[in-house]
């Protein structure tokens, strides 16, 4: 009998302890999906100007980030950025303008996922959601399907902004099929 009672604390106090180590990890994550958080801030504006902004200068997304940007991804709640309007213009345009600067520089697309670190892992992350990708568990996802994701969405489509950077991306793709390097 005693070795039962034993049996039995003993998977209490692990159960109650696992328990716990889960709700740290989960509040390590990236993601802050389990906080209930309040989102009474506007960030549209600072997205619009972070999306323009964003020039790349290397293939990887994480060391093309301004630091500001970086700083704003990892101290902002994902949930917050997620009901913002801009949201969305400014997933797309950053993937968008990094796509574009993966054919000019090397007439090929990159694997998003060997990407996802630090606050490029965010936006990563999140077209991965916002594509539905997430869902499908691709192997590798390709910086170009971002082109695709654009041309299926009517309200990015008609952007002008993100329809300029789709008819550069184009033009490359012609020359790089032309073989023109």
């Amino acid at each position: 009998m005693r070795y039962v009672i034993f049996l039995f604390n003993f998977i209490n106090i692990w159960g109650c302890n696992s328990a716990q180590d889960n709700k740290a990890a989960t509040k390590d994550s990236n993601f802050n999906e389990t906080k209930n958080i309040v989102c009474d801030q506007n960030y549209d504006s600072l997205l619009i100007k972070y999306a323009n902004e964003f020039n790349p200068t290397t293939i990887d997304l994480n060391s093309s980030l301004s630091s500001d940007l970086k700083s704003f991804l990892l101290s902002v709640d994902t949930n917050c950025l997620r009901k913002q309007t801009e949201y969305k213009y400014f997933i797309a345009l950053i993937l968008e303008k990094l796509s574009l600067y993966h054919l000019k520089c090397c007439n090929q697309q990159y694997d998003l996922y060997q990407m996802r670190e630090g606050a490029g892992a965010i936006v990563i992350n999140e077209f991965n959601k916002l594509s539905g990708y997430e869902s499908q568990r691709f192997e590798m996802l390709n910086s170009g399907l971002i082109k695709d994701y654009i041309l299926n969405d009517p309200m990015l489509s008609a952007n002008p902004v993100i329809r300029k950077k789709i008819n550069a991306i184009k033009k490359e793709e012609r020359r790089i099929e032309m073989g023109v390097f």
